[in-house]
């Protein structure tokens, strides 16, 4: 999913450009991943600190391997310059996705926009793929006319946003 995103900045697709310029830049990511050896300190867990480890490993191997423009095997994609890049991507993944079951078989999917949503941990919407699967609609799991939980600040200024997954 992290070559996909890439590759969609990278070809600059409308809808995809558009959401792009909302997420959050290489130096505001804080997931694990994006510490360096030099910031690990700052988690001050010994078990967090492991874990940043081995996830920046992880990461640097993926951009390494795969998403690297000179020596990644999808190369020919162009997909990634730098490994400050490639860890804003697999951050974006990694906290943007969400799993939804198609036909049967569990997938994860991000969905432009539909991330800036549901920013609360009383679970008071969801989204779901409709029955033939070519949208993603935003369900409510009771009637309300205005939640902070829905409609966070983002959705609150831009509530077109909404109207695109109904």
């Amino acid at each position: 999913m992290a070559a996909w995103l890439l590759y969609m900045k990278q070809h600059r697709a409308l809808l995809w450009r558009s959401y792009m310029q909302h997420l959050p830049r290489e130096q505001d990511m804080c997931c694990l991943l994006n510490y360096s050896r030099d910031d690990i300190a700052e988690l001050q867990i010994p078990a967090l600190q492991s874990e940043a480890v081995v996830q920046a490993d992880w990461a640097a191997f993926l951009h390494g391997n795969y998403l690297h423009h000179k020596s990644g095997q999808l190369a020919s994609l162009n997909l990634s310059d730098s490994l400050p890049l490639s860890l804003w991507t697999i951050s974006m993944v990694r906290s943007r996705t969400f799993s939804e079951d198609v036909n049967g078989e569990p997938l994860t999917l991000m969905v432009p926009y539909a991330d800036l949503a549901n920013h609360n941990f009383d679970n008071n919407c969801t989204f779901c793929l409709s029955r033939d699967n070519k949208r993603c609609d935003f369900k409510a799991f009771e009637f309300f006319l205005y939640d902070p939980g829905v409609c966070n600040w983002w959705l609150c200024w831009h509530p077109w946003c909404i109207l695109q997954y109904h």
